[in-house]
């Protein structure tokens, strides 16, 4: 037996996750007493709708507007209507995100204002139009007051596309404090995100001249190879296993190499999510601009709380080990999800490869 009567969405789906099947309600009703029931993870898996019944939903959504009215209204809905709204929310939430140009048309827009209470107090889905067929959109902006809406998507958001006509977008999806409106001219407006202000997280580093002793292996633009000859020499030794011995070393040309000038990443304490990426970001930058640098930055990756190590934070943005071992360990730890909480334990000297500069300033975090 199904859920017999008319709730919310948002009643519906928790009941559907918490295995109360058998709810029967003798009227409609809004709101309804779910203190005591608890949510199954395994029973919500088995519940999952299959694709045939999200194309099947979405095909009844793209016949009539009904259900996007109801939405707008706050009717309750009947265990059909529900299961639709199920569906499409599933069926975005599997989505790719999108970004681009997408395109809505509105029949009565007349100012500002309306505009954007369409936009950010819609409480039913938004469906647009993919700008390759931005016409389609234009065709229902018919009337005095009609208005076409772009959406200027930088940021990925998922939504959900059976074909190139349109796309949905979750209910809420737009909302004033992550995207703003404005008037372009008339009959036109245009969405976009609000720039975030970036965060940064507190970071200590310096500018080193170079010139002292490195050893390992390092890329040839971060070191001055030099060669000496060394004459035929005679030593004995005066400590340890070998005291009293004496060895003869024959001519020979002995290689050192000095690291060149560099910045260096002394410290970072992350305040918040994004905040350390945008200081590493900083620095590779000031180091880009350096024509002494040439966008070399150096750090040594140590623990700080006695638990974790960041090296795979680092490792993400580009750098890495002098030691190639090191770094198959952390290649290996991508490969398999590359979470925090398994994170190789590594320590050391980290560099920031040439052909890494790219990947680490353009690097964002999910």
């Amino acid at each position: 037996m199904g859920i017999i009567g008319k709730v919310t969405p948002k009643i519906y789906e928790y009941l559907r996750f918490a295995g109360k099947s058998s709810v029967l309600e003798v009227k409609p009703i809004s709101r309804v007493n779910v203190s005591g029931l608890k949510y199954n993870a395994n029973f919500a898996q088995s519940l999952k709708y299959k694709p045939e019944e999200i194309s099947s939903a979405y095909r009844e959504y793209a016949k009539s507007p009904y259900i996007n009215y109801y939405l707008r209204e706050g009717v309750p809905l009947s265990e059909q209507n529900n299961k639709l709204v199920s569906c499409l929310k599933q069926g975005i939430r599997e989505s790719i995100p999108k970004t681009g140009k997408f395109y809505r048309g509105i029949q009565n827009c007349p100012d500002d204002k309306t505009a954007e209470k369409l936009i950010f107090q819609n409480l039913g889905f938004t469906s647009v139009t993919p700008e390759i067929n931005k016409n389609y959109a234009k065709s229902f902006a018919v009337g005095k007051n009609s208005a076409i809406v772009e959406f200027d998507l930088k940021k990925p958001l998922k939504g959900f596309q059976e074909n190139n006509y349109e796309v949905i977008f979750d209910t809420k999806a737009f909302t004033s404090d992550k995207y703003k409106i404005k008037k372009v001219k008339d009959n036109l407006f245009r969405v976009t995100e609000k720039n975030e202000a970036v965060k940064f997280a507190p970071i200590t580093q310096h500018f080193e001249e170079g010139g002292s002793l490195v050893f390992g292996t390092l890329p040839d633009n971060y070191v001055a190879k030099s060669r000496e000859f060394i004459k035929a020499h005679t030593i004995t030794y005066k400590f340890g296993p070998y005291k009293g011995q004496t060895k003869t070393f024959p001519d020979s040309w002995e290689e050192t190499q000095s690291i060149l000038p560099h910045y260096h990443i002394d410290k970072l304490w992350s305040n918040g999510k994004g905040s350390g990426t945008n200081s590493v970001q900083s620095v590779v930058r000031k180091s880009v601009n350096d024509p002494k640098t040439a966008g070399r930055v150096t750090l040594d990756a140590c623990c700080i709380d006695g638990k974790t190590s960041p090296a795979g934070f680092y490792y993400k943005l580009g750098f890495r080990f002098k030691d190639q071992k090191m770094n198959k360990q952390l290649e290996e730890w991508i490969l398999n999800g590359g979470k925090r909480e398994n994170s190789p334990f590594l320590t050391g000297m980290m560099y920031l490869p040439a052909e890494n500069i790219e990947h680490c300033l353009n690097y964002k975090v999910i």
